[in-house]
């Protein structure tokens, strides 16, 4: 083979070797494509990386697989040593080197390549007795592109990590909800009975005064009862939202508002037709539920009313719930999507309600907002996919 065609094979095998890196993030995976390619290519025997981490040296990778990796401290290992040089290098097989292999070398050479934070990269060869500078040239930037994945795969791994462990932080925060609120509603229901037997036991022994703390206790376990109700419904959101299904909304619409019970000052009306999505029926129902009964509640004229609709947008399809009510300050905007919030010091008001809301809404990958005026009324708008 002339110079030449020397030349095009070994840019070939380079681009070769340069599309095998980052086709997964899978550390393992991520090596394999790479390093058993170019032992194939460069006919090698077998590879290794160390890695140090934490004052240990260790094996992450080797071909042939060992399954039991050799661990050492970093102290007493030259793998520490051959790193702090910083550059790629060939080296014959010296008795420093067999004691860091994690199998027998029989003669031959390696090449060393710095792998920066993630370690040392050893390339085996029994038929060598060097690697030429020009091959570690070569290889050079391939094992930089290589180097770079691997960081990329380590960065993937401790995400996945940190995803696992905050779904299960969530999930164990949401059962203790669920079962801390069922637990304290036997107590309240407790005391509300005693209440009511003490007030017709002692009925003409307690004056005016008496009867206004019975009243204002009653009304604290009412709302500590709402409390808890809206603590079940947050922590169960994820819990109902599964199991989609095709969803007609004016149906659904319809449904919720006879559901509601709706004071004779209030008027509903639905001024556009409602879409079909796929959705959760127990979910969708209470989105449109919380805000319907959100603008019942903080209705301040004789005669309210609301309206609901919807359009279709470029996300899906906006929904809107608008009132002729108090109305809401600007600065008050994100904090009412917060979870134990009432603007207006609210003594049945849960605060729970429109964190409810938000919570549905990006459970299907939509957004919630709002426009209002004081005194004027509000209007809730958000989003939902078609899908």
């Amino acid at each position: 083979m002339d110079q030449f065609s020397k030349n095009v094979m070994d840019v070939l095998q380079l681009y070769e070797f340069s599309m095998a890196i980052g086709r997964s993030f899978d550390y393992k995976e991520n090596c394999n494509s790479l390093l058993r390619l170019i032992m194939a290519r460069k006919d090698l025997n077998s590879c290794w990386i160390y890695t140090q981490r934490e004052g240990e040296c260790k094996i992450t990778y080797s071909i042939p697989e060992k399954h039991q990796l050799e661990v050492m401290n970093s102290d007493k290992c030259i793998v520490k040593e051959l790193h702090d040089r910083g550059d790629n290098f060939s080296s014959p097989i010296t008795d420093d080197i067999q004691k860091i292999a994690p199998f027998q070398l029989n003669g031959g050479a390696v090449a060393v390549f710095n792998l920066k934070d993630e370690g040392l990269l050893f390339l085996y060869g029994s038929k060598r007795d060097a690697f030429l500078q020009m091959e570690i040239n070569q290889l050079s930037p391939i094992i930089e592109k290589f180097r770079v994945s691997l960081e990329a795969s380590d960065v993937f791994r401790k995400r996945e990590i940190l995803l696992h462990n905050l779904e299960k932080q969530n999930k164990e925060l949401s059962d203790y909800a669920h079962v801390v609120s069922h637990d304290l509603k036997s107590p309240i229901r407790n005391i509300e009975t005693l209440l009511t037997w003490v007030r017709q036991d002692y009925e003409n022994l307690i004056d005016e005064k008496g009867i206004e703390t019975f009243s204002l206790i009653s009304d604290n376990l009412e709302r500590m009862d709402s409390l808890i109700d809206g603590i079940l419904k947050y922590s169960t959101i994820d819990k109902e939202n599964t199991g989609n299904q095709t969803v007609d909304l004016s149906d659904l619409l319809a449904k919720t508002i006879s559901s509601i019970k709706v004071p004779a000052h209030v008027s509903i009306e639905v001024e556009t037709e409602l879409p079909t999505i796929q959705g959760n029926l127990f979910t969708l129902h209470q989105l449109f539920q919380n805000l319907i009964e959100n603008s019942i509640k903080y209705s301040d004229k004789p005669f309210c009313q609301i309206r609901v609709g919807a359009r279709k947008v470029e996300e899906g399809n906006e929904f809107y719930v608008k009132d002729n009510g108090m109305g809401i300050e600007a600065k008050y905007f994100d904090k009412i999507f917060q979870v134990f919030q009432s603007l207006d010091g609210n003594q049945k008001s849960s605060g729970i309600g429109l964190s409810v809301v938000k919570k549905i809404v990006d459970s299907y990958g939509g957004k919630v907002w709002l426009e209002s005026e004081k005194g004027l009324g509000t209007t809730f708008f958000f989003t939902l996919p078609v899908n």
